[in-house]
């Protein structure tokens, strides 16, 4: 127990790089939620119940974790490297969805490189690498849950588009 209590207290608190990386993803997500998407269909479905709640869950939980459970000095640059190389992209496909006012399916229809769902893969990967840079292994085990679900729940929605 004494060694738990250790990790937490060597790794637990605020931490401005782990605010930033969650904000950096979050950004074009504010972006959409405000700007109505063009052609969204309506009464689009999860993968369930579960894998929602689930979803849902473990984004709250990496976003807190990104503030709270990282240590306060960083990891190796390569982690920063990848993570930001995984966010290039994102960011690239983002701009090109709100500046050619592409319709709803394209952030699940159109691929990157062959790679299919990349804006649903993308900000995963960031995630990934930030958690490792951030030497933060609790964190990279939510990000693993949410990973899967927000991959999960973006084929379900891809498999109901026209």
């Amino acid at each position: 127990m004494n060694g738990l209590m250790d990790y937490f207290g060597q790794n637990f608190g605020f931490s401005w790089r782990g605010l930033l990386a969650a904000v950096l993803v979050m950004l074009p997500n504010l972006l959409f939620a405000v700007r109505s998407p063009k052609s969204m269909p309506a009464n689009l479905q999860s993968a369930g119940t579960v894998v929602e709640i689930l979803e849902n869950g473990s984004r709250i939980a990496t976003m807190a974790g990104f503030v709270l459970l990282t240590k306060q000095g960083h990891g190796s640059p390569l982690f920063l490297g990848l993570g930001l190389a995984a966010l290039t992209p994102y960011y690239g496909m983002w701009i090109r969805y709100f500046f050619t006012n592409r319709p709803f399916a394209s952030l699940f229809t159109e691929k990157f490189w062959g790679m299919p769902l990349p804006m649903a893969v993308f900000p995963v990967l960031f995630f990934f690498f930030m958690a490792l840079w951030l030497e933060s292994l609790p964190l990279v085990g939510i990000i693993a849950v949410f990973g899967v679900c927000h991959l999960w729940n973006s084929y379900a929605t891809l498999k109901q588009l026209p």
